[in-house]
């Protein structure tokens, strides 16, 4: 009987093991759209004209992450610009999941570079990491924007979902950034971790996973999981933010974009809270509304007339 006990016992840790490590791979290694699939995806979901993005002046730029890989990205300048906006764009999809904001900001006198996130697009980089290392690869953008402006020139930066979060994760740590927006980003990788695993697997007890799960994604790619907390430093952070995030989104709850209003003590914020929309659809849901709350931020920030 003992044998069998036994034997039991080790193929149901066996099972356990492997499910923890495929739940890590997952999370890793997401599965991610082609360019041109990413492309294909945001002009039929999203309704972006990319007409209007392809007669666009456009310059290719690739440059080296500090943790070496390449970064491919695509600058938009436009004549007597001395001002940029740096945009990064969410999980699996890749530099064209920012189009959409694009005219935000052209529309006021700024030039636009937009990127493929490391593990995406044409960038390299094996794994996600939520922020991690993706924070130090737009840090290098924010070098080469400044760089390519020159002297007097004035660099902010806009991400949604895990971009938001990236972007956020910079703008912490780079007092030469103007201004930060964020649209539905996650103010705590452990937290969004734990609030997944309850949604994705409600029958089993948090304990059997989110611990092991954490361990073993430090373990697997490098990365300090309770670092990636954008909400840990927002407290100190005095630039002018803006957070987006839709009322119906529960892939990362509003409540996250919340918190990190609420924690923010220093300088310009701004929260739109938009009704009705899901996942990274604030802007669709009414573009108006979404322009015109922008344009305020910006202009009570400094950086815009309307």
């Amino acid at each position: 009987m003992l044998p069998i006990l036994l034997s039991v016992i080790f193929i149901i840790l066996l099972v356990y093991g492997a499910v923890i490590i495929v739940i890590c791979l997952v999370i890793l290694y997401p599965k991610v759209y082609s360019v041109e699939a990413s492309r294909t995806l945001e002009a039929e979901k999203h309704h972006v004209d990319m007409s209007d993005y392809d007669r666009m002046v456009k310059e290719e730029v690739w440059i080296n992450s500090p943790h070496g890989y390449p970064l491919f990205g695509i600058y938009l300048p436009q004549a007597g610009c001395s001002r940029t906006v740096i945009l990064s764009h969410g999980i699996t999809n890749s530099r064209y999941g920012v189009v959409k904001y694009i005219h935000l900001f052209r529309k006021r006198g700024f030039n636009v570079l937009l990127y493929d996130l490391r593990n995406h697009g044409l960038s390299g980089g094996r794994r996600t990491t939520f922020g991690y290392y993706e924070k130090d690869d737009l840090r290098a953008w924010v070098d080469w924007a400044f760089e390519r402006l020159g002297p007097g020139g004035l660099v902010g930066v806009m991400g949604e979902s895990l971009g938001a979060a990236v972007t956020l994760l910079a703008a912490e740590e780079d007092p030469r950034l103007s201004f930060c927006l964020a649209d539905c980003p996650y103010n705590d990788f452990y937290g969004l971790l734990a609030y997944r695993l309850q949604v994705d697997a409600p029958y089993v007890p948090q304990w059997l996973l989110l611990k092991p799960v954490t361990w073993s994604i430090q373990r697997m790619s490098g990365m300090a999981v309770k670092e990636v907390s954008p909400l840990q430093k927002i407290a100190r952070l005095e630039m002018p933010l803006f957070l987006a995030h839709g009322q119906a989104d529960h892939y990362i709850p509003p409540a996250m974009s919340q918190a990190l209003y609420e924690k923010k003590k220093l300088g310009i914020c701004h929260l739109y809270l938009a009704a009705g929309a899901r996942h990274a659809y604030s802007i669709n849901i009414n573009p108006a509304e979404y322009d015109r709350r922008v344009g305020l931020f910006l202009k009570e920030a400094g950086f815009s007339e309307n």
